[in-house]
């Protein structure tokens, strides 16, 4: 066993060595033997023989501090703007105090702050939340209503200070705005003006889809929306408030009652000129999640290829993403009728 040195009353940077103490025990049961020291700044703490003597360990982390203290405080991050150093005990790291833009005083580690982590009190999130429920219409005109200012929310609605083509002002919400339901202040001078344009046809398949249509870009709160408005997806102003334009386009582009609208770009919007009509096993092949299959030098999707190879696509599906066959397996391995139990067909062979 090597003799141990002292190092009782020697200094090392701004640490002197008052006396050894405890051992420190690693898990693995190794001995390192520790010295208690005092900083130039009062503070004791134990450091290891090694760290002394390779001068890992030359402060209590008096120095450093002192260093961020000077460097942090009354500098700007984000929203917040550093203030002081709290020299209370928060948990791991440096802590200050910041004062964010919105006027609240948070209290935070230096380093998430400095590294991005935290640019807020919490508001910008809040902000943010508030901008992806909502669609901003201030400006915009929906039939004679024009939006002047955001109000607020009401029975969880978002409210509209809106000015009508009389002069008249009043306060609508947004899915009476978008959706066409409220189109006037309510005023007489366009009562028989609306009631000559209404088109007979708000029960019909094609109304259906246009409705539809909006309510997956615009309202938050519908089934796919996250898929269109969500993405960013609209509908483009010539048919956003008037369904006769889109009946009309869609009477002369083919359309049936068997064929849903499909959007040519997948990542554009509902317009002439990117809609068309066709199939809905068409459209399925248009879908952004679609696996492409290259086989022979062609490349199509897995429902594709059922059709070409007259096979059943539930066969095709569980042999290439239940039992991971390769292609070629997967679509030249004969299919075997055994009184309709279609498991055969895609068993380990």
């Amino acid at each position: 066993m090597s003799r141990i040195v002292d190092l009782s009353g020697k200094r090392f940077g701004n640490l002197v060595v008052l006396r050894r103490t405890d051992d420190y025990v690693s898990p693995s049961g190794n001995h390192a033997v520790r010295w208690s020291c005092q900083c130039d700044c009062g503070k004791i703490l134990d450091v290891k023989t090694n760290a002394l003597l390779a001068g890992k360990t030359t402060s209590c982390g008096c120095g450093r501090l002192n260093s961020l203290i000077k460097e942090a405080v009354g500098k700007k991050y984000g929203k917040l703007t550093c203030i002081e150093y709290s020299h209370m005990e928060h948990g791991v790291g440096y802590f200050f105090k910041f004062r964010c833009d919105c006027g609240n005083e948070v209290l935070c580690c230096l380093s998430k702050v400095r590294n991005g982590y935290v640019n807020s009190c919490g508001c910008l999130q809040k902000e943010k939340a508030r901008q992806a429920v909502f669609r901003d219409l201030t400006g915009q005109k929906f039939n004679h209503l024009t939006v002047i200012k955001y109000v607020g929310r009401k029975n969880k609605k978002t409210i509209w200070h809106c000015v009508c083509d009389c002069g008249n002002e009043k306060d609508v919400d947004s899915n009476s705005l978008i959706s066409g339901n409220t189109k006037a202040c309510g005023c007489h001078q366009y009562d028989g003006l609306e009631k000559r344009r209404t088109h007979g046809k708000s029960k019909t398949r094609l109304y259906r889809i246009w409705s539809n249509m909006k309510s997956r870009c615009y309202y938050p709160n519908a089934k796919y929306f996250e898929n269109y408005g969500g993405r960013g997806i609209r509908v483009c102003d010539e048919w956003i408030n008037d369904f006769v334009k889109f009946y009309e386009w869609a009477m002369e582009n083919g359309y049936s009652d068997n064929l849903t609208i499909d959007r040519i770009d997948n990542d554009g919007n509902y317009s002439p000129t990117n809609c068309q009509w066709v199939t809905r096993s068409t459209q399925m092949n248009n879908v952004r999640n679609n696996r492409i299959i290259e086989y022979n030098g062609k490349e199509q999707t897995l429902a594709e290829w059922a059709v070409e190879l007259e096979m059943p696509y539930y066969i095709l599906n569980g042999r290439i993403n239940s039992l991971n066959w390769d292609i070629n397996r997967a679509f030249e391995t004969p299919i075997m009728k055994r009184g309709g139990n279609h498991k055969s067909n895609c068993v380990r062979q």
